[in-house]
């Protein structure tokens, strides 16, 4: 599986069909039983993941820090400046993430994601639990990336997420069962 600059590319499949663990292995986390993988052409590692952004399942937030702290400690890890936070987070910068909500704590973890213009962005079921609006506003803003050049590898349940991927694949019990090339189909 490639994803191109610009590119959408959605991994679909049930609750154990291996889309985080594809995921955790692009990271460089797990290592494959079978096969290789390879991030920018290399092994993963630490070179190859300062070029991703990733929004995992469970944000990767500390809850027990400020919005301004979590957006700080992300900025020294990867050696850039702290997260634009917009203004609905920036009027929060001094509350913890564990007070404010869901859709806002999504909204700061995508920040955080972008902060340092990744190549690729990697996106593990990043609008669940939020509410419509909120999902399109992460969806405009997956979009608004793709645009500017950045690809992006999307995990997602949803079927009307799946429609605003450039190319799905679909996945069952570890293996890629299915492709669909969305441009291909409207010809």
């Amino acid at each position: 599986m490639d994803v191109a600059p610009g590119e959408i590319v959605g991994l679909l499949g049930a609750n154990g069909a291996g889309k985080t663990t594809v995921i955790r292995m692009l990271l460089g986390l797990t290592l494959p039983t079978g096969g290789t993988v390879a991030t920018f052409g290399r092994a993963p590692d630490r070179t190859t993941r300062r070029r991703l952004g990733y929004v995992p399942q469970g944000l990767g937030l500390w809850a027990t820090l400020t919005v301004a702290e979590n957006a700080s400690f992300a900025a020294a890890a990867f050696g850039s400046e702290p997260a634009g936070l917009g203004q609905g987070l920036a009027a929060l910068e001094h509350r913890l993430v564990s007070d404010i909500g869901l859709g806002l704590q999504r909204q700061l973890a995508f920040a955080i994601a972008l902060a340092h213009r990744p190549e690729l962005l990697v996106l593990d079921e990043p609008t669940s639990g939020v509410d419509p609006l909120a999902r399109a506003r992460l969806w405009d803003e997956v979009h608004d990336q793709a645009q500017r050049g950045t690809g992006v590898l999307v995990t997602t349940h949803y079927m009307q997420e799946a429609q605003q991927c450039d190319r799905l694949v679909l996945m069952s019990r570890g293996k890629a069962v299915g492709r669909r090339d969305r441009a291909r189909d409207r010809r």
